[in-house]
């Protein structure tokens, strides 16, 4: 290390042309300076909302570069899969399972088939879209902690779901629901597409 050069203060390297040294908070001296990639890698040890990702540890300010977040399509199969269910849904909703106007309430239970196929894909929907959407806001867990999550999700909404299912024989506000996770998966799935930069 030479004197008076700036020097990362994590692997104690100069800067390079590949690797250039950047002032990420308001340290001064020889703390000032660290690589993106000796941050990044020390700040990966922390979840995104713990406090020494967010701010440096010495001068406890926030940090003033922001890192690329890293692009993955392992979401992309599932919110396919839930897009191809969500059309065959709302078709069967359409024109299989009757709405209180069209059939008496108790009737609608025992006489249309199609409430049981549009339950069943309801929660088809349910189970791709908490996938889709748990891979996207938990990118840096293993696969096998993503499915897990997705699982729990998956029993919240299902239970929901369930319940609006039982419940309303009218079958009205179950194609609402589902809408709402479908949107709701969409909104994570353009943000997430469109987010080139993260604090």
């Amino acid at each position: 290390m030479e004197e008076g050069v700036p020097h990362c203060r994590i692997c104690l390297e100069p800067a390079s042309r590949n690797h250039p040294l950047v002032e990420p908070c308001h340290c001064t001296g020889t703390m000032a300076f660290v690589h993106r990639g000796c941050l990044r890698e020390w700040r990966v040890g922390f979840h995104r909302t713990h406090r020494n990702y967010r701010e440096c540890g010495v001068c406890k300010k926030p940090y003033r570069w922001r890192e690329r977040r890293p692009k993955s399509m392992r979401f992309l199969p599932f919110y396919v899969v839930s897009m191809c269910l969500a059309v065959l849904y709302f078709a069967r909703v359409h024109w299989r399972c009757p709405v209180l106007l069209r059939a008496p309430a108790f009737a609608a239970q025992s006489r249309y088939a199609g409430c049981i196929e549009q339950g069943a894909l309801g929660l088809a929907i349910l189970g791709s879209s908490s996938m889709s959407i748990t891979t996207i806001v938990n990118w840096k867990e293993d696969f096998l902690v993503q499915v897990a999550l997705a699982i729990g999700m998956f029993m919240m909404v299902g239970l929901i779901f369930a319940l609006f299912f039982v419940l309303d024989p009218s079958r009205i506000t179950t194609p609402m629901f589902v809408g709402v996770v479908l949107m709701v998966e969409w909104l994570f799935v353009v943000s997430y597409s469109v987010e080139d930069w993260y604090h």
